[in-house]
């Protein structure tokens, strides 16, 4: 059977965990923890995804994520990618860093999200670390309820989830912490039974399809998307078309190719 393919669904919001080859330690010491935040930020930028919540554990992590046009994985693969090069590069190590493929959720109900929501800045509470998620310095909490804000954070996002203006927001969230129940434990899509299909069964539209699709929403015509003009307007087409097929799974070279412009560029418009 082939490897299965998550379903890749613009502006999903997704619970995403991953863990250490053999539950082996991932972020042992401060340096470890601030180098993946900072590849995390810069993959969020990349890509255009939000993040609304996130727990850096000993072995494990993670994150509430909300993607847009370039799929979760795509991001994920960008994302351990390079930690687990810098990992080992830090400890002078060789091998695998994480375990297996992460496991995520699409969440599409809101009881479960507020169950996520509390659950991630509580798995150090209840793993036994700290008596209170404020005192782990390795979760988005402390930044959730102030007074310092990380530009990393889809603050506006998460509080639109939670109450009709900020102040209603972060009671409801110190609410659901209070209240959650340290004993519910996330299912993931990876599990049996759920919305995964084998890879050859996956279709994708073909780079003219996708092409018409840019077409028709920017007003561009097809002879400018592939000319050599740097208007803004055109300029935001190919960008779109380029983010668009790197998100159905096209590679650059293909990218390029279509467009009749160098994979540098092709690489510039998906990666900015």
């Amino acid at each position: 059977m082939g490897r299965l393919l998550r379903v890749h669904t613009p502006e999903s919001l997704n619970h995403v965990t991953g863990k250490g080859n053999g539950s082996q330690e991932i972020f042992g010491n401060p340096q470890e923890n601030l180098l993946s935040l900072g590849i995390l930020d810069d993959v969020l930028r990349k890509t255009g995804a939000c993040l609304l919540s996130y727990c850096l554990m000993v072995n494990h992590f993670h994150l509430l994520v909300k993607v847009g046009l370039i799929s979760l994985s795509n991001i994920m693969q960008r994302l351990e990618t390079r930690y687990a090069k810098a990992f080992n590069k830090h400890r002078g190590r060789l091998g695998h860093v994480f375990q297996g493929r992460f496991k995520s959720k699409v969440i599409t109900d809101k009881p479960y999200l507020r169950n996520v929501l509390a659950y991630i800045p509580n798995n150090p509470v209840k793993a036994g670390l700290v008596a209170d998620p404020a005192e782990w310095a390795w979760s988005s909490h402390s930044q959730v309820v102030g007074p310092i804000h990380s530009s990393m954070l889809a603050l506006d996002e998460l509080f639109s989830l939670l109450g009709r203006d900020k102040k209603s927001a972060l009671r409801r969230y110190k609410i659901l912490l209070a209240t959650s129940d340290l004993e519910f434990e996330p299912s993931y899509d990876d599990e049996p039974g759920t919305i995964v299909r084998p890879r050859q069964e996956a279709a994708r539209p073909s780079l003219a399809d996708i092409a018409q699709d840019v077409i028709g929403s920017t007003g561009i015509d097809f002879p400018h998307l592939r000319s050599r003009t740097r208007t803004h307007g055109v300029s935001d087409a190919r960008r779109a078309f380029c983010l668009r097929a790197a998100a159905r799974g096209y590679g650059v070279s293909e990218i390029a190719a279509f467009l009749g412009i160098c994979p540098s560029s092709a690489h510039s418009h998906i990666n900015p």
